[in-house]
């Protein structure tokens, strides 16, 4: 978590390079309370309880309900195995965090193991923080001492948006005649030139059928009253 070791914390770096609050405690009494931090937020918020060795045991969000994932790791190992060790953690909160459908949530790192004396004398920390003070170029970053929203584009206001057009009840009767098909209308005879002449062929048609038909019942009928009249 030193800045000299920052290619075993690179995904976390950008989270925190990204957040809008970020607090760094150098000096604690005893471990924090994890469990009652949990309970609390869980009761609070109607937030869901989850445990987490890996990154499958995250499952993936179906719903917007909040969760406290609580991630549990190994000892870090001494020697060189200890860079590898924080590679994968860091990348294990990155697997993590992509699962989260919001970017709203907040990240506490800690330790649970307590120690009698601290590593590195108060008198170092204080001349040198930027040698032994964790995330020091992010928590003491100057820019971090005026308050400012990094998130700010998340939250601009949007101007409403207002429909000028027509009355509604105009647009509809405008739509419903411009749909409405008008016999006597010269546009719509034009367009379906070919329709009405072919409609009126097979009229047309029918009408010479029917009055060739009726003819030659007229010609039977008057053949057969000349028959018995004679």
């Amino acid at each position: 978590m030193l800045a000299k070791k920052k290619g075993e914390w690179r995904h976390l770096q950008n989270y925190l390079h990204m957040a809008s609050s970020v607090v760094g405690l150098p000096w604690m009494e005893g471990t924090l309370d994890l469990s009652f931090l949990e309970e609390y937020i869980v009761r609070t918020c109607k937030a869901e309880s989850v445990r987490a060795f890996g990154e499958e045991d995250v499952a993936q969000y179906i719903d917007t309900r909040k969760r406290v994932i609580r991630v549990e790791t190994n000892a870090l190992p001494d020697g060189p195995e200890r860079d590898l060790a924080l590679a994968d953690v860091d990348d294990l909160i990155r697997k993590i965090l992509r699962k989260a459908p919001s970017p709203h949530y907040t990240i506490i790192i800690t330790s649970d193991e307590v120690s009698p004396v601290h590593p590195v004398p108060e008198m170092a920390i204080t001349d040198m923080p930027q040698l032994f003070e964790l995330f020091h170029d992010v928590v003491n970053d100057p820019r971090r001492e005026h308050e400012l929203e990094r998130n700010a584009y998340m939250y601009q206001e949007v101007e409403p948006y207002w429909n000028d057009g027509a009355d509604p009840t105009q647009l509809y009767l405008q739509k419903k005649n411009h749909d409405e098909v008008h016999l006597f209308d010269s546009v719509h005879w034009q367009k379906n030139e070919k329709l009405v002449a072919t409609v009126a062929m097979m009229v047309a048609s029918l009408i010479l059928i029917q009055t060739l038909n009726f003819g030659r019942w007229l010609k039977d009928k008057i053949l057969q009253s000349k028959q018995k009249l004679a």
